[in-house]
């Protein structure tokens, strides 16, 4: 019998260890991952190029959304190599549109500085995929394994995937 270590995560089998973090909110942790990734966006000419061509003549917030997804979801492939990627900080959004390669937020941040470009302003999201990871009584921490955008139209908040082809 392991005895419960109280304020510690929801127990699961597949989790047994006791996690500490200074975050003392989850708004913390969006600051904190802003402070971490805001520069990885800056508009290049070869990204302002490519976000004006694929924007070019549209007027519609859906459709330039749906222009940019489709872009990177066909020319971007998703491959998450430890030496390459690292666990929180996505590469330079420059560096994935030259290499045509990159993880989950590297996608997102690519998306982000085409939204931006195109004068949607968006957010990047950690997302908790894990079943049995839990937001009540948990750890507040950067306890995350994907990332996506998310972006303000009127007084609704949508959400985009860069690594699914099948959604935008």
């Amino acid at each position: 019998h392991t005895a419960y270590e109280p304020y510690s995560p929801v127990y699961h089998p597949s989790y047994p260890a006791l996690i500490y973090s200074k975050f003392r909110s989850w708004g913390e942790i969006s600051d904190w991952y802003y402070e971490l990734s805001r520069l990885k966006q800056k508009p290049t000419l070869e990204l302002t190029e490519t976000a004006d061509s694929l924007t070019r003549n549209c007027t519609d917030l859906w459709e330039k959304v749906k222009r940019i997804h489709g872009f990177i979801t066909k020319t971007i492939n998703y491959s998450y190599v430890p030496f390459r990627q690292s666990a929180w900080i996505p590469q330079s959004a420059g560096d994935v549109l030259a290499t045509r390669i990159g993880d989950c937020k590297d996608m997102a941040s690519l998306g982000k500085a085409f939204l931006d470009i195109a004068g949607i302003e968006s957010w990047l999201v950690l997302v908790n995929t894990r079943v049995h990871n839990f937001t009540d009584y948990a750890y507040k921490g950067p306890n995350f394994d994907h990332c996506i955008l998310t972006f303000k139209h009127d007084t609704t908040y949508y959400y985009v995937d860069f690594t699914d082809r099948n959604s935008a």
